[in-house]
């Protein structure tokens, strides 16, 4: 099978990361990589890949199958679309974008143009959710009527006021809800599908004082389904100690899932501890291979826009809950 002629935009910070996948996958050749910051570019080995200051310049210039794309969220649509007109697949990094209007473009040119968007969440990737989706799916927890989530962890900038364009709201949409905490939405949604309303609150009290941000640093979220289950998520990325964490009570069973450890209940006693290790596994490189693999041999993929689209509506409605304090349907 012949290679992927592999194209990167945006590859420093997280972008450099997602680079890294595609160089270490046997199966791409990547090409070409852009980048504003000439100092990234610099830094990049390779004289084979062909470096690029404008996005415009690599997509007209170069013949590829899948581009990687990695940039403030406000910066997608246009790029992402170019890309698929030109013919070539696309793999980004979440969220979807900045709002769900945006999300909702990229879906429209992915059709239009008979090409998949992949958004990477990483995290789906990782031993612990792996081996919890497969004790999930075989039923043994029942039917599930409650699901707890956190993601809490300290980012440094929040409280030196460096945070860029993510303190923006109109450059980053946010960040605890559709950055941060695209993570546990997406883990949960994978868990106990798509809720049909939401409560959310993001607090009126910043974490940083005198911070300078417009973006919300805290959030907690009430999860509604039709069928009467309920989900609670909190998040935050300026608290500690750290932890992620999702816990799925079954009316058989209950799972308590951490990077680190899992522990299966029924009823009230601890019946299984199951040992898991995900800072062995490169979940990035995971992540990348699966979407290659599906692209290849034209599967359905974990990363698949529609699955994303899904968490973007989650998302956007959580917002909307939180600016109107009501309780919002998911689109």
């Amino acid at each position: 099978m012949a290679k992927l002629r592999v194209g990167a935009i945006g590859v420093g910070g997280m972008g450099g990361g997602h680079l890294k996948s595609a160089q270490a996958h046997k199966g791409v050749k990547v090409c070409a990589v852009c980048d504003v910051n000439p100092a990234v570019l610099d830094a990049i080995d390779g004289p084979a890949v062909r470096k690029y200051a404008d996005w415009r310049d690599l997509l007209k210039k170069e013949d590829l199958d899948l581009v990687v794309v990695c940039l403030p969220h406000h910066l997608y649509p246009p790029v992402v679309t170019a890309a698929l007109k030109k013919g070539a697949h696309v793999y980004k990094d979440k969220p979807f974008a900045k709002d769900l209007a945006d999300a909702k473009k990229m879906v429209a040119a992915a059709k239009k143009y008979r090409r998949r968007i992949f958004v990477g969440a990483q995290r789906k990737f990782s031993p612990s959710f792996i081996q919890a989706k497969k004790i999930v799916d075989q039923g043994k927890l029942g039917k599930i009527h409650f699901v707890r989530g956190c993601i809490h962890y300290y980012w440094g900038h929040v409280f030196t006021n460096t945070m860029r364009w993510r303190g923006r709201m109109a450059e980053s949409g946010g960040i605890a809800i559709i950055d941060s905490g695209y993570h546990i939405i997406d883990a949960v949604m994978a868990y106990h599908a798509k809720p049909t309303s939401v409560f959310a609150s993001t607090g009126k009290l910043r974490a940083a004082k005198g911070g300078r941000y417009d973006i919300d640093d805290k959030a907690a979220l009430v999860l509604i389904y039709k069928d009467g289950s309920l989900g609670a998520l909190t998040i935050s990325f300026a608290t500690v100690p750290g932890e992620f964490r999702v816990v799925l009570h079954g009316q058989e069973g209950t799972l308590d899932i951490t990077p680190a450890a899992m522990n299966l209940y029924r009823a009230d006693k601890l019946v299984e501890q199951i040992a898991v290790d995900d800072s062995k596994v490169n979940t990035l490189d995971a992540q990348f291979a699966h979407c290659v693999r599906a692209l290849q041999r034209k599967e359905p993929s974990l990363c698949d826009m529609d699955r994303a689209l899904d968490v973007q509506k989650v998302i956007e409605a959580a917002y909307r809950s939180d600016a109107t304090g009501k309780v919002v349907a998911v689109r």
